[in-house]
């Protein structure tokens, strides 16, 4: 690409001389690929910059090496907390527009019962050319509702994490064994992915919001 150079010095104290050379242009204009570069680089390097993130001492994550046992995973930004993923989600299965922390859940603190993670990796998703669909709640959906704090303490603590469905205003697809895939889901359609956690005394299925994915 051309670069264009800056104009030659001036000394006010000297006159002009036929033999001046323009000296060698250390500030070029940037090539695009070079700004391109310089946003990256600026991104957050560390999860401990992001909100309700701390890092671990030393001392302490050494005496707690031997009880890590690795878990879900989560993507987490400066404004978004998804997950749990059964598996490391990939940046189709995050919406765009943000830059996000991989962590892996390995156990919690004895003493404050806080979540221990480990940093996996980070994912760039960069904006879609396209406004992306807004976000459904699953009260939305047809023949979802919202509990509305009817389970007590007992039933919370019975929950247990089951199967997966995909649940769009016209389409009801499931049960999968992990969370679907983009591959898995017919285009031209919003998924709310849906976990089965139990069953109401009446044997209506109760159900968690995972992620959602538009096709």
């Amino acid at each position: 690409s051309k670069r264009a150079a800056s104009p030659v010095p001036e000394d006010p104290f000297q006159p002009q001389s036929s033999s001046y050379v323009r000296a060698l242009d250390g500030n070029p204009v940037p090539t695009k690929i070079e700004m391109e570069l310089a946003r990256r680089a600026a991104r957050p390097s560390s999860p401990s910059v992001l909100p309700g993130v701390r890092p671990i001492p030393k001392e302490l994550s050494e005496t707690l090496r031997d009880q890590l046992v690795p878990g879900k995973y989560y993507a987490k930004s400066m404004t978004q907390y998804l997950g749990p993923f059964d598996r490391e989600p990939t940046a189709d299965e995050l919406p765009s527009g943000d830059h996000y922390f991989i962590l892996q859940n390995m156990g919690r603190l004895g003493d404050t019962g806080k979540c221990i993670f480990r940093h996996v990796r980070q994912i760039d998703v960069p904006t879609r050319d396209f406004p992306p669909p807004r976000p459904i709640s699953p009260s939305e959906l047809p023949g979802v509702r919202s509990l509305n704090n009817e389970l007590d303490d007992d039933a919370k603590e019975n929950l247990v994490p089951g199967q997966y469905y995909a649940k769009s205003m016209n389409r009801y697809l499931g049960p999968f064994e992990d969370i679907p895939t983009n591959d898995q889901l017919p285009a031209g359609d919003s998924y709310v992915i849906l976990q089965e956690m139990g069953r109401l005394p009446n044997r209506s299925m109760i159900f968690r919001r995972v992620t959602q994915i538009d096709r």
